[in-house]
């Protein structure tokens, strides 16, 4: 079975996502709410979340749901980005991702890509990372939208704190059979959806 590019992936599931009906959004919203506090242990763990672009799972009511349960929340910024709360306007950087330390009542301001990021500076290492995607398979392979920032992220929270957990969102239609993985490609954990929680061994 020939095994389809990157690119070819890429294009088609953005395409699928982009068609989902917004009603749909909804409820696979409310499902991952369930399913994410399901699996997360009641503690006081720092989890990283994300802010949604492009029709992707979306995770603020999680994070609402996580925080009224005590956990500390992050939210990513690029490592280079122009930076709102610093002076000399960039943050420097090893083109990865750093995280910051964010609360559901904090503001955000639009950074790279259309993506909101806090407006504070404290930095953060979290516990669970949890990372959107466009595609990924049974075997915990993702497919991003080609940058590699999030794999250079992974990278180094996987030497920095050896047992932190990363785990994809995603609606279940973005699965497929197989992506071709690259030496620097970083595995998931474990997957959550809609429909399931997909534990990869």
């Amino acid at each position: 079975m020939q095994t389809l590019s990157k690119d070819i992936i890429r294009k088609h599931m953005l395409a699928k996502r982009k068609a989902l009906d917004v009603i749909y959004m909804q409820s696979a919203a409310g499902a991952l709410v369930e399913k994410l506090l399901s699996y997360i242990p009641n503690n006081s763990s720092i989890i990283a979340g994300y802010s949604p672009i492009r029709n992707e799972m979306d995770v603020r009511p999680a994070m609402i749901a996580l925080v009224n349960r005590g956990h500390a929340l992050c939210l990513p910024v690029i490592s280079d980005e122009p930076s709102p709360h610093l002076k000399e306007g960039r943050v420097r950087g090893d083109g990865g991702l750093q995280f910051h330390h964010w609360h559901p009542d904090d503001p955000l301001v639009l950074g790279s890509y259309g993506i909101e990021i806090p407006t504070k500076g404290q930095a953060a290492t979290p516990d669970m990372v949890l990372v959107p995607l466009v595609a990924f398979d049974a075997q915990g392979n993702r497919l991003g939208y080609g940058a590699g920032y999030y794999d250079r992220t992974i990278n180094t929270l996987r030497h920095v704190k050896k047992h932190v957990k990363i785990i994809g969102i995603a609606y279940s239609l973005q699965q497929i059979d197989h992506i071709a993985a690259e030496p620097h490609d970083e595995q998931l954990d474990m997957v959550i959806t809609e429909s399931g929680i997909i534990h990869i061994k």
